[in-house]
């Protein structure tokens, strides 16, 4: 049982190269919205996505009532990771995301503590101006999707010139874990 996974002694297992999937979110009703905790159908699908089994992926994913919402939920990323060459583009990838997403964050940030303060003195954010607050037209979800599309246009080399795959995984890893817990 995965509720037992802590009491198994990994290191007694024989296998082969061990594997991670890269960062998705839960949709099933137990983990819902959770990163890293997906059930066994949610990583099979994810696995058959990225290697180019799409079909099967939405196959096996309609025999839930919350598959539609896996592939919907991590659509863009699963897309994004299906486009990378090998292990080290899946981990600059990933990293291209956390880093715009904490961009994200940091403006949300920026923006509520001006409206705080009573308000943004440049009109910005006013509803005044409906192109501007138009749902499509916000410059962080822009700078997020420009970002995932120059890492997968050149940055497959990047993320082996750092040194090692592994340390480099893991220091994400633990970094996405401790914001998310």
């Amino acid at each position: 049982s995965w509720n037992r996974v802590d009491d198994v002694c990994f290191t007694t297992l024989k296998g082969g190269q061990p594997r991670l999937l890269p960062f998705l979110v839960a949709a099933n009703p137990v983990n819902y919205g959770r990163p890293f905790k997906l059930t066994c159908v949610e990583a099979i699908a994810a696995c058959l996505f990225i290697v180019g089994f799409r079909s099967e992926c939405r196959l096996l994913m309609s025999k839930f009532k919350w598959g539609e919402g896996f592939l919907t939920l991590n659509g863009e990323l699963l897309e994004s990771y299906a486009t990378c060459t090998d292990s080290a583009s899946v981990v600059a990838m990933q990293q291209t995301y956390f880093e715009a997403w904490g961009q994200e964050r940091l403006d949300r940030k920026v923006q509520s503590e001006r409206a705080l303060k009573g308000g943004d003195e440049d009109g910005s954010g006013s509803g005044s101006d409906p192109e501007a607050d138009s749902g499509d037209d916000n410059p962080a979800r822009e700078d997020r999707r420009g970002a995932a599309r120059r890492a997968r246009a050149g940055k497959e080399g990047a993320a082996g010139e750092s040194g090692s795959e592994g340390e480099e995984s893991e220091d994400s890893m633990g970094s996405l874990e401790a914001n998310f817990n």
